[in-house]
């Protein structure tokens, strides 16, 4: 072996090892990446989406509930006040987070969700005002019109993956 054979052979192996370690390098700051964009987008989902659809999806319940006491007690159903009693500090409490939705909302930055959600609000609200009124098939309709409302809604926040054919 020449000492320029020795040579050769030293600098493929240090080639060979700069190439592994900015392979080795390039793919740490890779999956680095993927990892932060991951916990990002948990963090984002966790503070900021899923809130407002345990919101939207409360105030479904709220308006279930509201119509069915409404029901109840134009029936003449034991229990009516107590329940309307527990519906008004429910209402209380949606009061107090509406501004927290609304603020993010505006985080999601999406002029289709705003929207959507103001019509939602809206509809809620003239719901109420059916009901208070005492006229159950308006507020039956209101009714039919928030869930659909808040279908949409939830449909734009997470909308449904296109159906591929598969593996091909």
């Amino acid at each position: 072996m020449t000492g320029l054979e020795i040579v050769d052979t030293a600098v493929k192996v240090g080639l060979g090892a700069l190439i592994g370690a900015a392979s080795g390098l390039c793919l740490e700051v890779y999956r680095w990446r993927a990892e932060r964009k991951r916990r990002d987008n948990e963090r984002y989902r966790g503070n900021v989406e899923k809130p407002v659809i345990a919101f939207v999806d409360d105030l479904l319940a709220l308006t279930s509930r509201s119509y069915w006491d409404e029901a109840d007690r134009v029936g003449g159903a034991d229990g009516v006040e107590t329940r309307r009693e527990a519906f008004l500090q429910r209402l209380e409490t949606f009061r107090e987070r509406e501004a927290a939705v609304r603020a993010r909302l505006e985080v999601m930055s999406d002029p289709q969700l705003s929207k959507i959600f103001r019509d939602l609000d809206s509809s809620f609200w003239s719901f109420r005002q059916a009901v208070a009124a005492g006229s159950l098939s308006e507020a039956r309709d209101w009714t039919q019109k928030v869930c659909s409302q808040a279908a949409d809604f939830i449909r734009v926040v997470y909308p449904r993956p296109a159906r591929g054919r598969g593996c091909v």
